[in-house]
């Protein structure tokens, strides 16, 4: 997900410890099904990916 608008829409902290990359950032599904609850609100911002391909996805950017 865009790493901006996941701290916009108050999903993820700025000061996060999640992996990021060039304005991706990757986090559980689960914190976006808490904002969800919590809020109310929905997004269709984001990207669902396999745990497989986000750890490459992460590997890839060390």
């Amino acid at each position: 997900m865009n790493e901006k608008l996941a701290v916009d829409l108050g999903i993820i902290t700025q000061n996060h410890p999640y992996k990021k990359n060039d304005g991706t950032v990757i986090f559980k599904r689960d914190l976006l099904t808490i904002w969800q609850q919590n809020t109310g609100k929905k997004t269709t911002e984001y990207k669902e990916i396999t745990t497989a391909l986000a750890l490459k996805k992460i590997d890839s950017w060390n």
